[in-house]
This record gives structure tokens, C-alpha cells and sequence, in this order.
């Protein structure tokens, strides 16, 4: 996750665009055990913008993920948050 400050106002804005839910594994903010962070979808090293359109809001469940190749059955990509149901 980017350590850049993230202002205020945007991390505003992209908690009320997920709900206050990480948009990833859909733990609700007051459900996590720390803070949830915003984080990048496509980061800036691969041409990603520092934007709200660009931004998720994460919880841990993005930290500690390991490596899976994209051939693989359990191959869930991050580029792409999961719609709230």
C-alpha cells in the first residue's frame, strides 16, 4: 500500500463510493481490526493515477496475499474490486 498521504477529502470520497467496505473481501470498516487503507488498483509504476476512479478502499486481506499465477484455478485479480452484491 502507497505510505504517500492521501488527503482527507479523497479518502472521503472513496469510503463513501465503497460504503465503508473493504472492495476487495467486503469487511465493513467498523468490522476490521485496523483502519482500512486506500490503496492504488493499478498502481503508479504501471501508469495508474492518483485519482478517486484509481483508488480502493483495502483492508488487510490485500497486504499478506501471495503470489498466484493467473493460469491457476484460484486466480482472483485485484486489478478489478468486486461489486457489492
Amino acid at each position: 500500500m502507497s505510505s504517500a498521504h492521501i488527503s482527507h477529502r479523497l479518502r472521503q470520497k472513496v469510503a463513501t463510493r465503497a460504503e465503508h467496505l473493504c472492495e476487495y473481501c467486503l469487511i465493513h470498516e467498523e468490522d476490521a481490526y485496523v483502519e482500512l487503507q486506500i490503496d492504488h488498483i493499478i498502481s503508479k509504476k504501471h501508469g495508474g493515477q492518483t485519482t478517486a476512479q484509481n483508488r480502493a478502499l483495502v483492508s488487510r486481506c490485500t497486504t499478506f496475499r501471495r503470489p498466484v499465477p493467473a493460469t491457476s484455478p484460484k486466480y482472483r485479480s485485484l486489478k478489478f474490486p468486486k461489486a457489492r452484491r
